[in-house]
């Protein structure tokens, strides 16, 4: 039987050599037409003239390359306002005849732009095979954008920029030039250094050294070639603006800090600095986060509508970065079938189109509408940054399937009232057998056994579900006992409803008071302490006992809150239960400081120590562990998880600060580090717990860029001052913020900022009036001990 015979048919390539024919096409007829309106007119293309200009003065020696200008038939004289090293590369462009130049520089712009297109869609997902038409699509629908239409008309370099930056940032991040393109394109112009900032912001320290190296390179061969012309511009020529822009007010300015010029009338470039200051921040945290969660082409994005609304002068031909956000846009509308996504792209799109009005008639006057088109560029940089990251979550969450649901205790049982002939004190309640379901037996008998101790005040809202979560532990605990500090509210009702032990308190004595008194009924050999309002994971018991069985010469074994609360109440509670993970998980493992919100410890540990200090309501649980001997760890468990309700309302959790820092520098701070009045034959002290420098960073920075702000109103740089100290404070809690953008997003990242910023203050407040109140009773004890010293004598 003869084999079949299997033919190859080479697949033809006409359609990739008639997809870069006309990418050829497009460009040339472009070239041409700007060379023949050039030749006919004499106008336009100023920005590329002002390049040959510069070249020429350069090459022409040292010192010349800011005095010369270029005059067009329109009388408009423009100067050189790059570094030297971007006239260095202007360099062959004095070799040829403007009207050439314009040709050459036009078909090397519309490529670009081509060729960046081609980047985002391939940054975007969309296969190489699919990318031509599109790319074509999108360059002829992009020509008539005022940015672009204003770009080739003035022979602008950013298009050049632009996909350089593109290129380097949606690259392969682990290569070794990761971030050179971008230094090199900051040599040119300085506006690309945002992205430095942005690599920065997002980890990639080693891409955001290179580039620095690489612009550093370019600042350095400028010094080597023209050093003259290197000092004038980096010592004043950088920071003047009327060489940018005779008026920062006029409508083709698009940054926001024109738009504030605008609107308020002054000629200032600087005015408003304050709002620029926070879109930077915010648009930053933007493009950060989008990095951060895989979404890389929306972040670079992102950075550079930043870099556009925050520059002093962003001219519209700046703006051809939203190319690149349209196409995206229309990628995204194109994926989820989404009709409004192609009618908001292109409106927007309408909107860069019908802005050409701004070349050809006057500013336009104060009407409300009029207001609103004189600023669109920047109205469209806003709401970018604002939607973006609404967007990106619904993006996801349509693409992702759902996570499972997070722990979460089981309902109570319905609360029964005791019974009426039940004796009053401290009397097990147990419930009878048919009016309650015991609890699951535990899979497990530990071989130790456990009293769990929960001091309660008024929390009712929480105490069935403590309450429950206990009882629902895989190991069981030997007995619950629940020492009530006089609440007024139904706490001891819903305790009738449990297999617990109660203890009463007839008048409030205080939590330190409440768990020596539990501690006091336990008959265990391990206690663990859980506070009302937090509901345990049903392992939080068995991981608990699990450290102290593997760790022979753990004394104290505490665990950590959820990220989620109890139940949720507000932006405060969410900050704050955010606040309290994130620095518990960061402490996992062995730690200095002791916090009793849920934490075991063995009974013998307990009775050395001597229980709770009950002269103390806040700070008693660190205070305790000054009091451990050294021979003893304190451990941070990770696995030990709580879900806690804590405070919802801002100004009882600052006041809940201003206490607790003023108890702490008092009885911890100065206890531990002071020498004693009477020295005491004990057992070995405990070092002193560590100091988080970080904190104490930014504690300064908040209060210092407050104490500093009367220098603001005292001269226009001064103001520097207290922003600088300010940043110290973002980079001191950097770590922080960035963990609730990364789990909450940017807008809880503005708040979570101001929220840190205000508990930095307070505990300030609350250190100094504790260290003042502990070194007056201190003085006050050792004068009255010396005075009876005497008078023994």
């Amino acid at each position: 039987m003869t084999p079949p015979v299997t033919v190859t048919v080479p697949t033809p390539r006409f359609g990739r050599l008639g997809g870069g024919t006309c990418v050829a096409a497009v460009a040339l007829s472009v070239a041409a037409g700007a060379a023949v309106v050039h030749l006919v007119t004499g106008r336009f293309w100023g920005d590329l003239a002002v390049y040959r200009t510069g070249a020429a003065a350069a090459a022409a020696g040292d010192g010349g390359l800011y005095e010369v200008t270029f005059r067009g038939v329109d009388g408009v004289a423009l100067g050189f306002t790059y570094p030297p090293f971007a006239a260095l590369l202007f360099q062959p462009l004095r070799y040829v005849d403007l009207t050439v130049a314009v040709a050459v520089w036009t078909l090397a712009s519309v490529l670009a732009l081509l060729a960046a297109i081609g980047v985002t869609l391939r940054a975007a997902g969309v296969p190489a095979r699919r990318r031509t038409v599109p790319t074509l699509l999108a360059g002829i629908a992009a020509l008539p954008m005022f940015p672009v239409a204003g770009h080739l008309q003035v022979g602008q370099v950013g298009m050049f920029l632009m996909l350089a930056v593109l290129l380097d940032l949606t690259g392969d991040p682990r290569r070794r030039g990761a971030g050179l393109a971008v230094g090199i394109a900051a040599g040119i112009k300085l506006t690309p250094l945002i992205f430095v900032v942005y690599l920065a912001a997002t980890g990639r320290l080693r891409a955001a050294g290179v580039a620095v190296g690489g612009f550093l390179g370019t600042v350095g061969i400028g010094f080597l070639w023209r050093p003259a012309d290197s000092v004038r511009f980096w010592s004043g020529t950088l920071l003047d603006a009327s060489r940018v822009a005779e008026d920062p007010r006029t409508v083709l300015n698009q940054s926001l800090s024109g738009a504030l010029v605008r609107l308020s009338g002054s000629t200032d470039p600087w005015y408003g600095w304050l709002p620029v200051l926070l879109v930077a921040l915010a648009g930053l945290a933007v493009a950060a986060w989008c990095a951060r969660i895989g979404e890389e082409l929306p972040g670079v994005l992102a950075c550079a509508t930043t870099g556009l609304l925050v520059s002093p002068v962003s001219w519209h031909h700046h703006w051809v970065w939203w190319v690149p956000v349209l196409v995206l846009g229309v990628v995204w509308a194109g994926r989820a079938g989404d009709r409004w996504g192609f009618v908001l792209a292109g409106g927007v799109w309408l909107g860069f189109v019908s802005s050409t009005g701004w070349a050809v008639g006057a500013d336009p006057p104060g009407r409300l509408w009029d207001v609103g088109y004189a600023n669109l560029y920047v109205l469209f940089g806003l709401a970018l940054l604002g939607c973006l990251p609404v967007l990106l979550r619904r993006r996801r969450a349509a693409s992702t399937p759902s996570p499972p649901r997070p722990f979460r205790p089981a309902p109570p049982e319905p609360v029964r009232p005791a019974p009426p002939n039940q004796p009053p004190g401290e009397t097990p309640l147990a419930p009878r057998n048919d009016t309650l379901p015991a609890p699951t037996p535990a899979p497990k008998v530990p071989a130790v056994r456990v009293s769990v101790i929960v001091p309660n005040y008024n929390k009712e809202k929480t105490l069935a579900a403590c309450l429950t979560a206990v009882h629902a532990q895989t190991v069981a605990p030997a007995e619950v006992i629940v020492v009530d500090d006089a609440s007024t509210d139904r706490s001891r009702e819903i305790v009738s409803g449990f297999p617990c032990l109660l203890v009463p308190f007839p008048t409030n004595r205080g939590v330190s008071a409440a768990r020596n008194a539990g501690a006091a009924r336990a008959t265990c050999d391990v206690l663990f302490f859980v506070d009302s309002d937090i509901a345990l994971a049903p392992d939080a018991l068995a991981n608990a006992l699990r450290v102290l069985r593997e760790h022979p010469d753990c004394g104290v074994v505490q665990g950590v809150y959820d990220l989620h609360p109890l139940f949720p109440d507000g932006p405060v509670e969410a900050y704050k239960t955010l606040f309290e993970h994130f620095w518990r998980s960061r402490a996992a493992g062995e730690t200095s400081t002791t916090m009793f919100a849920l934490t075991a410890l063995p009974r013998v540990v307990f009775d050395t120590v001597g229980g709770f200090d009950e002269s103390l309501r806040d700070a008693e649980d660190v205070e305790f562990g000054t009091r451990l001997p050294a021979s003893y760890r304190i451990r941070t468990s990770a696995e030990v998880v709580g879900r806690h309700d804590d405070v919802d309302r801002l100004w009882p959790y600052l006041s809940e600060l201003f206490r607790r820092a003023r108890t702490y520098a008092g009885a911890v701070v100065l206890a531990r580090w002071a020498p004693p009045v009477v020295p005491r034959a004990e057992a070995p002290r405990r070092p002193p717990h560590r100091i988080d420098l970080g904190v104490l960073a930014g504690m300064a920075g908040s209060v210092l860029a407050v104490g500093t702000l009367p220098l603001a109103a005292a001269g226009r740089w001064l103001w520097m001052v207290p922003l600088g100290l300010f940043t110290v404070f973002l980079v001191a809690d950097r770590a922080l913020l960035w963990f609730a953008l990364r789990r909450r997003g940017p807008l809880f990242l503005l708040y979570a900022t101001v929220l840190r910023w205000l508990t930095h203050l307070t505990e300030f407040v609350g250190l100094l009036v504790g260290v003042a109140r502990a070194l007056t009773a201190r003085n006050r004890r050792a004068g009255a001990r010396a005075a009876s010293a005497g008078h023994h004598r």
